[in-house]
């Protein structure tokens, strides 16, 4: 009987040991347990025949997300390498990212691995010229729209030394840190976090670059006053290669470590490993004021409209001296909430100064009360902190504590351990990945997955698409773990009666709820509904559109040409239904011109209407020193009788709808007109077409005054049918009467 109490009172013992709650201003956020452990070994190749180490960054892709019968999840990981194997130097390997299947059986406990993954695909990152991005050291800089981008200039194949008579080569050097994909899902593209830079560099869905942001001139590295992006690494290809380290800007090798996207779409977050050089970024004891940026990524270019201070946590070494815990990855709960894996360094499997780790976290910081110094610390070496000390007008967000990743108790439910010999089931010394998946049958419970760097260390490595072969000595697997956590902040809305049906595929909040729809399908096929998207008033609902309509969005956006974050690429996705309603999205974003154009268009049953006007996304905070007036033309073609109207258009177009009426005649309808001003000029023409069309387009005409308001418009409602189809009231009534 003693026996058995004893037992009871160990597993509730280590159950409360497991078990965290913090309070972040009223609401309690909740750690239960450690309820998975996976590896991925550390000679796997992908398809190019190179070593895998996929443990810089994660995502999980939301819309593969489901659960089966069983109760096991099943989903789509993306995982992102760094710059590649550098112990002889950085290499020339190409940037990419790599797709695993990934099996996870919730469990408290395990003697054998819980989290499975299974490698499917590589897709490597191209720039806007179908170059491949490289890993090699950056030593020059390649200009993007006004911007320099960090890049490198080598001789020969990057690979061997030269002999002197090789061609050049100029390519953009990436040493990726962190991915987040848009909406949740690989389909709608992603954006990549980069140390060289620091940059953004934003991705379609096939990895071609779509757009850049380039940092604020306080986080760029400079030499002896000039920019200079590298990090003072030798170069495969050449070991004597040697600069003189930066004076200011991030520190060599500590960019943009963490970056998310907030759940609604919004705003992009992103963060330094540490502290700037001038921040106190050069000692590992002064390197914890670091600095958090945030852009509005629904603007073009994005802007950067919020900075804050996020001073990280410290600890003690075995030696005695304080050292920062710098921080490996970032995920956003909300705009006013972030989540980081600050950890120590060079400690544990794979580490370099002892197997026993001292500090690896999961942490809160909140930014209700922190300042926002946008602008205000912003120039050439500009600091916030001298020595570690923080300007004393500056209040930095607020630090909570959460869970401890190296708690023995919880360790040891899945065979692992901390400190002591070197081996698998060692904990690794680098965790700087981790994303967040609901739990079913819960509205607010996550999944929370973290993932190892290994740095390519293994004794049967491959490089240059498997023509190099290379032993470090060791073997190191990318390891995995999974929390059960509860976020009230960050609800997601799933519960046990969620069918396949009504499951939102993406990570972003709903327009007609606060929840996030972090949505788990319960059948063994992902959900992947057309969502409205909230850059536009396009809807495409399956249940409602005919099978015949093709409902296709784009978007042309223009800047000034000083503007940061600019792109002149498009991107496009596309996703299909069982009915077999096809709903396109085109972006193309940051020409030369401070206005931005959607155009709809609608096809049923050979009736087309194109709707082309002014995007109107750009925040009022933002001030841009050109204004446009922008015009719309109405085109009505009916029975041989042609109609087209010219007119000023002051606000954007609430939504597109189709849908299959009851009657066997298909009709497609415009809802919710904006206001439009009168223009006097609406020229008539003739044809001889029969078919029964409606465009409209628009086009831009750049002044140096604010648009001019008629007093007459009509008004949002109006409009009238002809021939059954319905139109704006302005263009139906020249219809009308050149028909009568």
């Amino acid at each position: 009987m003693n026996s058995l109490i004893k037992i009871i009172f160990l597993a509730l013992l280590s159950r409360a040991m497991a078990y965290v709650s913090v309070d972040i201003e009223g609401t309690n956020l909740e750690s239960f347990d450690m309820v998975g452990f996976g590896k991925l070994a550390s000679n796997a190749v992908d398809k190019y025949g190179e070593t895998i180490s996929p443990g810089s960054g994660l995502q999980v892709d939301q819309s593969t997300l489901y659960v089966d019968s069983n109760g096991d999840y099943h989903f789509t990981m993306y995982g992102l390498p760094d710059r590649g194997w550098n112990v002889k130097g950085t290499v020339n390997t190409f940037s990419r990212i790599h797709e695993f299947d990934v099996i996870f059986t919730p469990k408290n406990s395990s003697s054998s691995e819980n989290i499975k993954l299974n490698y499917k695909d590589t897709i490597l990152l191209k720039d806007v010229n179908g170059e491949y991005f490289t890993g090699l050291d950056s030593n020059t800089t390649i200009d993007y729209n006004g911007l320099k981008m960090p890049a490198v200039k080598y001789q020969g194949d990057g690979w061997t030394i030269p002999k002197g008579n090789e061609t050049f080569s100029t390519k953009i050097s990436l040493d990726a840190e962190a991915i987040t994909l848009i909406n949740g899902s690989i389909k709608n593209g992603f954006w990549i976090s980069d140390e060289y830079g620091p940059s953004l560099f934003k991705f379609d869905s096939n990895g071609n670059m779509l757009d850049y942001i380039m940092a604020p001139d306080a986080l760029l590295p400079h030499v002896n006053g000039e920019l200079f992006f590298s990090s003072d690494n030798t170069l495969w290809t050449d070991p004597s290669y040697s600069v003189t380290p930066n004076e200011d800007g991030r520190t060599g090798n500590k960019g943009y470590e963490g970056m998310d996207i907030t759940p609604d779409g919004k705003y992009l977050f992103t963060i330094l490993q540490s502290a700037t050089v001038q921040d106190g970024g050069e000692k590992s004891k002064s390197r914890f004021n670091d600095r958090l940026l945030k852009y509005d990524i629904t603007v073009c270019p994005p802007q950067l409209v919020g900075e804050y201070v996020v001073v990280l946590p410290t600890y003690t070494a075995a030696d005695g001296k304080t050292k920062t815990a710098s921080q490996s990855e970032m995920r956003v709960i909300n705009e006013n909430l972030i989540m980081l894996l600050p950890r120590d360094s060079h400690l544990g499997n794979g580490g370099e100064d002892g197997t026993e780790s001292i500090f690896k976290h999961v942490d809160f910081w909140s930014l209700t009360d922190a300042d926002n110094i946008v602008g205000q610390y912003d120039g050439v070496g500009e600091k916030i902190s001298k020595k570690g000390v923080l300007n004393s007008s500056i209040k930095p967000a607020t630090y909570y504590s959460f869970i401890n990743l190296i708690d023995p108790t919880e360790l040891s439910k899945f065979g692992l351990h901390n400190g002591g010999a070197v081996d698998p089931s060692l904990i690794n010394e680098k965790w700087e990945s981790m994303d967040l998946f609901p739990v079913k049958c819960t509205n607010d419970e996550y999944f929370l997955l973290l993932g190892s760097d290994n740095d390519y260390k293994t004794t049967d490595g491959y490089l240059n698409f498997g023509k190099i072969k290379y032993d470090q000595g060791v073997d190191v697997d990318t390891q995995y773990m999974m929390y059960h956590i509860k976020l009230p902040n960050l609800p997601h809305g799933e519960t046990c009666d969620n069918s396949s049906s009504s499951s939102s595929s993406s990570r972003a909040v709903s327009s007609s709820s606060s929840s996030s729809s972090r949505a788990v399908s319960s059948s063994s096929s992902s959900s992947r509904a057309v969502s409205s998207p909230s850059s536009s008033s396009l809807v495409a609902s399956p249940s409602e559109a005919p099978s015949s309509s093709i409902v296709s969005t784009s978007s042309d956006s223009s800047i000034d040409a000083d503007n940061r974050g600019k792109s002149n690429l498009s991107a496009t996705s596309t996703i299909t239904e069982k009915n077999t309603t096809t709903a396109t999205e085109s972006c193309e974003k940051c020409t030369e011109k401070p206005t931005s154009y959607t155009t709809y268009t609608t096809v049923t049953d050979g009736v087309t209407i194109t709707v082309t006007e002014p995007c109107t996304t750009i925040s009022s905070s933002v001030s841009t020193t050109k204004s446009t007036t922008s015009y719309t033309t109405y085109t009505t073609v009916t029975d041989g009788i042609t109609i087209t109207v010219t007119e000023p258009c002051t606000t954007e177009l609430s939504s597109v709808t189709t849908t299959k009426p009851a009657s066997s005649t298909s009709s497609v309808s415009i809802t919710s007109i904006s206001e439009r001003e009168n223009d006097n000029s609406k020229p008539v023409s003739s044809t001889t077409k029969s078919p029964t069309t409606v465009v409209e387009s628009s086009t831009s005409e750049t002044k140096s005054t604010e648009p001019t308001v008629s007093t007459e418009y009509l008004g949002s409602g109006s409009s009238l049918n002809v021939n059954g189809v319905v139109v704006p009231a302005i263009a139906a009534i020249g219809a009308f009467i050149a028909i009568n």
